[in-house]
């Protein structure tokens, strides 16, 4: 399996971020399944610095987590801040999807932009259910390449 990118590519994306604060409602939103009651555990594959967790927190009170290959905890720690949450509240797990066991089953798994970055689209959904619990929900979403997003893709 070729991952398309490395930790290097990441770091140096991420040099110049700047923080954005999570809004009451997500692009996605409507896709799920509102579930009140029990805590809730929430994973973000791919999810550095955590946006999702701070959404996913913030307006579903779930305990929050991200997974990547590379994670700076500064970055993360700004976003919860930036977002009124308390810095340490998502949890981060930095890892090689390809070695890592999960340790825990989650009741949403999601990632936004991360399977297109490997060859074996098979293999990596299969990695996203093993964080999943049995009677979880998984959302995978990927990038629009058509018209503009698509031409910007392919020219730089």
């Amino acid at each position: 399996m070729a991952n398309l990118t490395d930790r290097n590519f990441w770091a140096n994306y991420w040099k110049n971020h700047a923080y954005q604060k999570v809004g009451n409602e997500v692009f996605y939103s409507p896709l799920i399944r509102t579930q009140n009651g029990e805590s809730k555990k929430f994973i973000e594959l791919g999810g550095f610095p955590g946006y999702g967790c701070v959404y996913f927190k913030k307006e579903l009170g779930y305990e929050v987590s991200i997974f990547d290959f590379y994670i700076d905890k500064t970055i993360v720690n700004k976003v919860e801040e930036v977002n009124g949450l308390p810095i340490g509240t998502i949890e981060c797990i930095e890892g090689d999807l390809f070695a890592y066991t999960a340790k825990s089953e989650y009741d949403f798994v999601i990632s936004l932009g991360l399977i297109e970055h490997f060859d074996d689209t098979k293999d990596i959904i299969a990695r996203h259910l093993s964080f999943m619990k049995e009677d979880g929900e998984l959302l995978i979403m990927l990038p629009n390449f058509r018209g503009l997003n698509g031409w910007v893709q392919r020219t730089f």
